[in-house]
């Protein structure tokens, strides 16, 4: 998938979500509409630059640049701000509260996965 496409993609599903409009978008991230139907046509001539991205990010849907770039973005990324609420609180917490957090991720993920195995409690 091009970058334009996973753009367009990402973008259109948080419109969809959000019930915003190509002018709702505009206003919320102080782009022009033309802008915001260029990236969602992916009109390559007239692409668009990072600062615009981050202000539909940013400024439209309060979640990192990132978000609207990564192809696959799967939903609880993109319409689910804990993930941004920890990633912000692990940058700004100390080696410590680092460590912690990243004993809590691999607990969790390993309880995850064997939740789906089904070895959970001896099974």
């Amino acid at each position: 998938m091009k970058d334009s496409e996973t753009l367009a993609n990402n973008l259109r599903r948080l419109m969809d979500h959000y019930e915003y409009t190509q002018t709702d978008v505009a206003i919320r991230a102080k782009v022009s509409q033309k802008q915001v139907s260029d990236i969602l046509t992916q009109n390559a001539k007239l692409g668009a630059s990072i600062g615009q991205i981050g202000a539909i990010a940013n400024d439209c849907f309060k979640i990192a640049t990132w978000h609207l770039l990564m192809p696959n973005c799967p939903d609880e990324l993109l319409f689910n701000h804990s993930l941004e609420k920890l990633v912000e609180n692990y940058i700004h917490n100390d080696a410590k509260g680092r460590n912690a957090t990243l004993s809590v991720s691999e607990i969790r993920a390993q309880y995850f996965e064997e939740q789906k195995t089904g070895r959970i409690n001896g099974e």
